[in-house]
């Protein structure tokens, strides 16, 4: 009873271990998600703009 007692609050060390080792994980991953979404809504927009001044160049707009 009581070995099993000591192996239940091993297992609860263990997962208070593993959850802290994530947390501190999450903001490294949520700072990159970041730049990757900023890289990818620039890229588009320029993108965009890029369409939009030769679309208006071929019609002879600009």
């Amino acid at each position: 009873m009581r070995q099993k007692m000591a192996f239940e609050v091993y297992i609860m060390h263990e997962k208070a271990l593993s959850i802290k080792e994530e947390m501190s994980y999450l903001p490294q991953r949520m700072f990159l998600w970041i730049f990757v979404s900023l890289f990818v809504t620039f890229s588009v927009a320029g993108l965009q703009l890029w369409h939009l001044k030769t679309f208006f160049q071929k019609k002879k707009l600009i």
